[in-house]
């Protein structure tokens, strides 16, 4: 209480910054051109080691230079480049044996899943592999469960004319049931094909949500679908041969040198998903994944915070900014940055990043602040820093999920600002046009306050999460409940923060604000156990769902 009054004291006198009409002006063209140039489709979706991410990394350094931001690696530089273990990638002379015949890999067929292995197996056709009940299609009705456990299954993706429910704009989703059909039924790989021309324009190395297949799923051609055919009592061997391969990709970094002995580091990434990735959302041909949202919006607010306290008065502390790369890869270029790239005599008293700051909610106006206990003077400078067009939702949510969990790994306290997690995230879809810029000045305005509150104190004392993160992200593929969850919820359960029309949750009844405390059999205490639980089941499984709505427990059942 002692300090929070000096810490009041302080900042009274304090000079805080509020743009004028003509200000906001130029800022919105600011983060307008930023996020324009970063999302797009000439730089395709950044991917980390690509030429997309050169030329972001190329445009932040321009940025950096007009704004008058020094570079702050050794040499005078304002880029750093590290290695990365890049997924798999699967070597050509891989191959599929028949009878004593070789099919290879490219030439024959294509690898949809992110998971290969060497099996040998026999095949079984199950014809489109559909189980639709909804449109009373079993294709696996004639079959035991002992003909299919543990096989290679052979789906045809030419559907029936007949099925007129099949469009191009759901084909690849009936694919992806298909798919889905097949793990739940046993399948030990998976061989897609087509025996007629597709209608609908099937790609070969599209993308599926295969994160927990963990099995082959391949497409092949003509050639090798005619010899499965005519050896379909004889054994199939898979021999898929994998290297690792080291790429590189670029942190850059400019700073505000004030001689001081404490510096502030304020960053986000700004490489994103390419033409897609295991952690992509989409389904289909590979397409441009421009990260409007996810980051060029965190890119461009960073870079105007560093115009703005170019300009400031605030002294105190250096100020480091960093647009950090292969942060989609799994958060290495920030671990990078905080392991091998910064002094060890470099005293980090606090990090901000931003990341996922450019849908502010037109009608709540909230954005969400998290891992504020990581210095329990967060609080403190996050309530005496005001902006009255904002709702502050400030959450003492744990440290995982992007690059500030590197720095809280060093004990240094950190902030996480994030707009939220919305349906285009992580899709094709998350575009410019549905950006909120006006928003977006005005959480420039407040980190920018806050940093000037920052500015009046020595050092932050850092505080341990009481849920201590690891190093990987906690994600969930295959089954979902189609909701996005409320990730600043700190009450016992997950609270639903927006409910996806037509999807499982949706059908089952529940709402926006109803916290789930269980699913089936397994308590959900956290949005960390709310993905374990989901593990546990596969698509078409129905479990009951037990929930609270308005103080009152209710219970439902869902069908994933």
């Amino acid at each position: 209480m002692f300090f929070f009054f000096v810490l009041l004291i302080h900042v009274s006198s304090l000079a805080q910054w509020i743009p004028s009409e003509q200000e906001r002006k130029i800022i919105c063209n600011n983060l307008y051109e930023v996020v324009e140039v970063l999302s797009a489709d000439s730089l395709e979706g950044r991917e980390a080691g690509t030429e997309g991410e050169l030329k972001a990394r190329n445009f932040i350094v321009r940025q950096f230079e007009s704004i008058g931001i020094e570079p702050y690696f050794d040499g005078n530089n304002y880029f750093k480049e590290f290695e990365f273990a890049s997924f798999n990638y699967v070597v050509r002379n891989s191959k599929i044996s028949i009878n004593k015949k070789d099919f290879f890999y490219k030439k024959n067929f294509n690898i949809l899943s992110h998971y290969v292995e060497n099996i040998k197996g026999k095949v079984v056709f199950v014809g489109n592999g559909l189980y639709l009940p909804d449109e009373n299609i079993n294709d696996y009705a004639s079959f035991s469960e002992d003909e299919l456990n543990a096989q290679i299954f052979l789906i045809d993706l030419s559907f029936p004319q007949e099925y007129n429910f099949i469009n191009k704009n759901n084909f690849y989703s009936i694919i992806q049931d298909a798919i889905y059909a097949a793990i739940n039924k046993g399948a030990k790989a998976i061989m897609l094909f087509h025996s007629k021309e597709c209608l609908y324009g099937f790609v070969s190395n599209s993308y599926f949500l295969t994160g927990r297949a963990n099995i082959p799923i391949i497409y092949i051609d003509n050639e090798l679908r005619q010899a499965v055919a005519s050896n379909i009592k004889h054994e199939i061997v898979f021999n898929i041969e994998t290297i690792g391969i080291s790429e590189i990709a670029y942190n850059v970094a400019g700073w505000i040198n004030n001689n001081s002995e404490t510096s502030i580091v304020i960053g986000g990434h700004y490489d994103h998903l390419g033409y897609g990735s295991p952690i992509s959302r989409h389904i289909g041909s590979p397409e441009i994944h421009p990260g409007a949202d996810d980051n060029a919006s965190g890119i461009a607010t960073m870079l105007e915070l560093a115009r703005f306290l170019k300009s400031s008065e605030a002294k105190k502390h250096n100020f480091i900014f960093v647009a950090f790369s292969a942060e989609e890869k799994g958060i290495i270029g920030s671990r990078e940055f905080v392991n091998t790239q910064i002094p060890e005599s470099e005293n980090v008293i606090a990090m901000l990043n931003l990341d996922m700051v450019g849908r502010l909610d037109s009608t709540s106006r909230r954005i969400n602040i998290l891992s504020t206990n990581t210095s329990h003077l967060w609080d403190s400078l996050i309530n005496i820093t005001c902006n009255p067009l904002l709702s502050l939702n400030p959450s003492s949510a744990d440290a995982r999920g992007s690059d500030h969990l590197s720095f809280y790994m060093k004990n240094i306290p950190v902030l996480f600002f994030i707009t939220g997690l919305h349906e285009d995230y992580h899709t094709p879809r998350d575009r410019i046009e549905y950006l909120n810029i006006m928003g977006m000045v005005d959480i420039l305005n407040y980190v920018g306050n806050l940093v000037l509150h920052l500015n009046n104190i020595s050092y932050l004392p850092f505080s341990e999460s009481k849920d201590s993160p690891s190093n990987a992200r906690s994600r969930t593929g295959g089954v979902t409940l189609g909701v996005i969850p409320d990730h600043t919820y700190e009450g016992n359960g997950m609270r639903i923060d927006k409910v996806m029309p037509e999807r499982s949750a949706f059908k089952a009844g529940l709402e926006t604000g109803d916290i789930v405390i269980g699913i089936g059999d397994y308590t959900v205490s956290s949005i960390y156990s709310y993905m374990d639980a989901l593990s546990k089941f596969k698509k078409e499984q129905k479990t009951k769902i037990i929930f609270i709505r308005d103080d009152i427990t209710k219970e439902t059942i869902i069908e994933f």
